[in-house]
């Protein structure tokens, strides 16, 4: 939560080179930052709390 916004773009873009297709930041990332990372990956954001269970599939689809 410590990070500007600047900062938190470059690890957006980062991940974004690494290849990372998902991503689910818990709520410590701090609000604005979650809401980057949202934006940034649209319909691949996972959305994370206290109890949510996610399904991971090992193929290459998804």
């Amino acid at each position: 939560m410590s990070y500007s916004e600047n900062q938190v773009m470059e690890i957006i873009r980062q991940l974004k080179d690494l290849g990372v297709k998902k991503v689910g930041p818990s709520h410590c990332t701090g609000g604005k930052p979650i809401e980057l990372f949202r934006e940034a990956w649209g319909e691949d954001f996972i959305e994370l709390g206290c109890g949510v269970k996610i399904n991971i599939s090992l193929n290459d689809e998804n």
